[in-house]
């Protein structure tokens, strides 16, 4: 399926040039030749592939999208629409399930039916992708910010329909009974925003970030970025710095800069507990997060937060490759805290591995006697037990025995 590419790439050029007759038509031969080859190929066979490893999700959503534009003429909505009813009965579609055209039923109907129709479609997709936002409003669910963010742009739809249809009220509703859903709560921020009212739209922000608590991902960041674009109008270092500190501490984010930024703004004599209190308040990280706070700690000279940071990114793979590089910053105890702690852990996977895993248990063996003498001398003692318990196991006897240990 290699020759999909420039079919894909020829789509994306006729979406930059805004044909959208030819851009309609080459996201149907698109979704006709995928359906095609990917049973004349029997890709499903292989359950490494679906249907976002074609492209199909951008071609539907670029498709969606060019329906929607009113300059298509009519009679072309009508023919996508006849079209659309033959591709969705290949068996690509029909009985593997390759792609949900959803988006693309919407965008016919917004340009094809009466608005009580239109709206009843739309209602439907915003009850069944709302059910966890209803029941989490309704104390059944805890509280996150992991709802489809489908649901937030059919929300939208439906509000800038029914004001386009001068059903203002009915709109004013769909914002009251969705207003944490987070795409409504940039809207209510936004709006907020270009009606010049400054502390209208900070409440908000605080509503939708105190409504959900500090998500540990980035869901949040750009309300924290439009906050501090605020307290900077209003000179609040304090709140800025506060601001910052968020950003820093959630799951996958720009921390370097962020870094930079509290570095800054914070005063110098009061730099060093605020870093270490800093690097003690993040939760949750990647290995690649990981090396960098690790790195940013050596570099302050705050080796006390390190062992606190290494044991919360415990359940990596790479956690052991990551102890050794910051092994002879730690205290013999934290050393030996670590060590233990992963030992523990392959001394349970021990228990029930099969051939075809020792390697990688006795690469971790490898690595943490590598990494001090405090791993020397537990690794070995570990090794003793390993051998005594596992004699019989000839792979894994093998094994110890070409890495050295």
């Amino acid at each position: 399926m290699i020759d999909y590419m420039m079919e894909l790439i020829r789509f994306r050029e006729l979406a930059v040039l805004k044909d959208d007759v030819q851009v309609v038509k080459k996201g149907l031969d698109f979704l006709r030749y995928i359906g095609d080859e990917y049973m004349r190929l029997e890709v499903y066979n292989d359950q490494y592939y679906d249907g976002e490893d074609f492209g199909l999700q951008e071609v539907r959503k670029g498709l969606a999208a060019t329906l929607r534009h009113e300059e298509l003429p009519i009679d072309v909505v009508r023919h996508v629409r006849d079209e659309i009813a033959r591709i969705r009965k290949m068996e690509a579609y029909a009985g593997y399930g390759l792609l949900s055209f959803d988006d693309v039923d919407e965008a016919l109907s917004y340009r094809l039916d009466d608005p009580d129709t239109y709206l009843a479609g739309l209602d439907k997709m915003i009850r069944w992708m709302g059910r966890d936002y209803l029941e989490m409003m309704e104390g059944k669910k805890s509280m996150s910010l992991y709802i489809p963010r489908e649901l937030g742009q059919y929300l939208l739809k439906k509000v800038d329909y029914l004001r386009m249809h001068g059903r203002d009220e009915e709109a004013d509703k769909v914002i009251r009974d969705f207003c944490h859903v987070p795409d409504i709560r940039s809207m209510i921020i936004n709006k907020c925003l270009e009606k010049g009212n400054d502390e209208a739209a900070l409440a908000a922000i605080d509503e939708g970030i105190g409504f959900y608590g500090d998500d540990c991902f980035n869901t949040t960041a750009k309300w924290h970025k439009q906050k501090i674009t605020l307290l900077e109008k209003k000179g609040d270092v304090k709140g800025i710095i506060g601001e910052y500190r968020c950003l820093f501490c959630q799951y996958l984010s720009d921390k370097q800069t962020y870094y930079e930024k509290l570095k800054s703004l914070v005063p110098h004599e009061e730099w060093k507990a605020f870093a270490s209190d800093l690097f003690d308040g993040i939760r949750h990280l990647t290995d690649e997060e990981c090396i960098l706070v690790c790195d940013m700690i050596v570099a302050e000279g705050l080796d006390g937060c390190l062992f606190k940071l290494l044991m919360k990114n415990q359940n990596s793979f790479n956690c052991s490759d990551i102890f050794s590089r910051y092994a002879a910053y730690l205290s013999e105890e934290e050393q030996g805290r670590f060590i233990g702690m992963v030992i523990d852990r392959l001394r349970g996977k021990l228990g029930y591995a099969k051939s075809n895993r020792y390697g990688y248990i006795v690469r971790e063996l490898k690595v943490l006697y590598d990494s001090c003498a405090i791993g020397q001398r537990m690794i070995s003692e570990f090794v003793s037990d390993i051998r005594c318990c596992y004699g019989r196991r000839s792979a894994l006897m093998r094994y110890l025995k070409d890495s050295g240990l």
